[in-house]
């Protein structure tokens, strides 16, 4: 083919459409853009690494999260690391291995979205909010529902207001209470907040803290939530939640990815199939018309079956004879 007749011009990247600023420390990493923010802790093969190979991990994690949704775009990522920097902007690095491989990482992750990354200087005392996060000490409980099946709970029971129980790694909805320090949280430990100035909270508490969650929504005669919880009738908490029932409980799909950690992986108990979660909207003791409305109307339309185990008819469980049907979503 003669050069003269291929199309000449200056090659450019798209325009930025996203910012990313990010940092690591030795306990973990962090990073946020105006989408939100993500970040976790290093496992002990991690903690092995040079702190230089983690400053480019926490970026390469933080575009994979922060940007998952993202193609055929440019992202300026930010970094404190003079070594990071310089390795993705050409592409790998000759004189470190590891940054070699993660750099080599990074980019292959985006040629195949057709993003172009551009790293900048960011001084570390400047990046106050980044290396925060990554010395923030997330709790275990990091597990939250997968998108399309928290938008059809938000069908069913509307919009949500707040998540009472969540952190910047995996929160639900913007506004949200976290379990530990956190610069995104609304204000920390949803047990010494109030939670009536929402009307429709959606919780999805550690399943140690479902029945200390039953006894503070009685705190607020007004309150009515939406609580994600195991389907576990022989526990201590589970007349609990009968009690408190004004709507029929939904049963959540079974997937084995139906809930994910902050890494992306699905709890152990889904992926063995001796798990199955519910959504139930409750109400407190105190509010007696609303319970009593509801209970009325299940004993209007009583069936004579019951079973003990979910799914099989359609019945979950039985409170003064009444017995109550799960849906499914």
């Amino acid at each position: 083919m003669h050069l003269d007749a291929v199309a000449v011009g200056p090659i450019q990247p798209p325009l930025v459409s996203l910012e990313i600023t990010t940092d690591s420390s030795l306990q973990g990493w962090g990073a946020w853009c105006e989408l939100g923010a993500a970040g976790g802790a290093w496992n002990d093969d991690d903690r092995l690494l040079h702190i230089s190979a983690l400053e480019l991990k926490a970026i390469l994690l933080a575009v994979q999260r922060l940007a998952r949704n993202h193609a055929n775009t440019s992202i300026a990522v930010r970094t404190d690391s003079t070594n990071a920097m310089p390795s993705i902007n050409n592409f790998g690095s000759l004189h470190s291995t590891p940054l070699n491989f993660l750099s080599r990482q990074l980019w292959a992750w985006a040629f195949a979205r057709n993003i172009f990354l551009r790293a900048s200087h960011i001084p570390g005392l400047q990046n106050e909010l980044a290396d925060q996060l990554s010395r923030t000490v997330l709790d275990n409980h990091s597990y939250s529902v997968k998108q399309h099946v928290f938008d059809r709970l938000e069908s069913a029971h509307g919009t949500f207001e707040i998540d009472l129980f969540a952190d910047f790694s995996n929160y639900e909805v913007a506004t949200y209470f976290s379990w530990v320090k956190d610069p995104f949280a609304l204000s920390v430990d949803a047990f010494l907040s109030r939670w009536d100035p929402w009307s429709n909270p959606y919780a999805f508490p550690p399943f140690k803290l479902v029945d200390r969650t039953l006894s503070f929504l009685d705190n607020f005669p007004t309150c009515e939530l939406t609580l994600i919880c195991p389907l576990w009738p022989t526990q201590p908490c589970f007349p609990r939640l009968l009690q408190r029932c004004i709507d029929e409980p939904i049963l959540l799909p079974g997937d084995a990815d139906l809930i994910l950690d902050r890494s992306g992986t699905p709890h152990p108990l889904l992926v063995s199939r001796k798990l199955q979660l519910a959504a139930w909207r409750l109400a407190p003791l105190s509010c007696q018309e609303k319970r009593s409305t509801f209970w009325k109307t299940l004993s209007d339309q009583a069936h004579a079956l019951h079973t003990t185990h979910a799914g099989e008819i359609g019945f979950v469980g039985v409170e003064n004879e009444i017995p109550l049907r799960i849906t499914f979503l």
